[in-house]
């Protein structure tokens, strides 16, 4: 007669009629945890395939594949099921667990500390408790699988991100080569537009070469010329701003204060750039009177005259001094200007 191996005699119910009711229970427990875990180990199987394309690691050509997509983004969408898929299987295994320690939690807890279970009833107890561990681990595995997909999939956007950046990089440079090629024609269009509606010349080819050798020193020269043109405007700000903060009238030291560094409150709206020129002028109209009334006006008194004469003196000097004073850097009570 054929031996019967131990997990046989467990599932085929060999110990019916040799355990207790408790015991009964937890056989049954256990060939339920046993059947659970061997449908996991499949899908554990399954999803080392469909993820990993086999075995990828040993292959760095197949393994860098997977960071890129197709047309149909069958690759992206593979990822989206799958952190569904593993998200719901550990929810689904920790279920389980659960279960279980609520269970033994209710009956068996009592019965071990009091060492009331048979012989058979704790091998019955130990088999549940094997396949618990066993779905632990399974559950483990589950959540690293999800965390290595996530990767995966943010490497794909990443990969997909660069991609996309270097097409437009590449499009972009394509744009400014067409753009240099208009620029080269530009000249000789506006030229001949120009002399067409006039008689004929001999000013025409003298007029195309000076056009169009100004032309490209400007376009050659653009960031030069534009980083210069915001040094000098920036610098001539910075000279406002701080003349407006000090100002007398309150609605331009207001101004000056909202100039300073932008602030994302609406109710604080940095002022438009106009308003710069504006009190540019007016400053320039304010020491043209002041001037005029120094010259033009006889002082009551010879101490009024040497007031203004000095007042008109100092004005002077300041705006000498601005022209001829070298650049300082913003002190640390000073705000940032934009």
């Amino acid at each position: 007669m054929t031996a019967i191996s131990a997990e046989d005699k467990h599932i085929s119910g060999h110990f019916v009629g040799r355990l207790t009711k408790l015991g009964a229970e937890m056989n049954l427990i256990g060939q339920g945890l046993q059947r659970i875990s061997d449908r996991w180990t499949d899908f554990q199987t399954f999803f080392e395939y469909i993820l990993d394309s086999g075995d990828s690691l040993m292959q760095p050509a197949q393994h860098d594949n997977l960071l890129f997509d197709d047309g149909a983004f069958s690759r992206s969408r593979r990822y989206f099921w799958a952190i569904d898929c593993l998200s719901e299987f550990e929810i689904s295994i920790t279920d389980n667990l659960t279960q279980w320690t609520l269970w033994k939690k209710a009956r068996i807890e009592i019965l071990l500390r009091g060492n009331a279970l048979s012989e058979l009833d704790l091998v019955q107890y130990r088999v549940a408790e094997q396949q618990c561990r066993v779905l632990e681990n399974q559950r483990q595995y589950f959540r690293q699988k999800l965390a290595s997909t996530i990767a995966l999939r943010d490497a794909l956007f990443n990969a997909s991100a660069v991609i996309e950046s270097r097409a437009s990089t590449r499009l972009g440079e394509n744009v400014k080569l067409l753009t240099f090629v208009s620029i080269f024609f530009l000249p000789l269009s506006f030229c001949t537009s120009l002399f067409s509606t006039t008689q004929p010349s001999n000013a025409l080819l003298p007029t195309i070469l000076s056009v169009g050798i100004a032309t490209y020193l400007v376009v050659l020269n653009i960031n030069t010329i534009v980083q210069s043109s915001h040094a000098l405007y920036n610098s001539q700000k910075r000279h406002l701003i701080r003349a407006m903060k000090s100002d007398d009238a309150a609605p331009w030291r207001e101004r000056g204060k909202r100039f300073e560094v932008f602030k994302p409150k609406h109710e604080s709206v940095r002022p438009s750039e106009w308003y710069l020129p504006l009190y540019a002028l007016l400053r320039i109209g304010s020491l043209g009177r002041l001037w005029k009334g120094t010259r033009g006006r006889r002082p009551r008194s010879k101490l009024a005259g040497k007031a203004h004469i000095a007042t008109a003196m100092a004005e002077r000097t300041w705006w000498a001094s601005r022209r001829t004073k070298p650049r300082q850097a913003p002190r640390d009570d000073e705000g940032w200007v934009l």
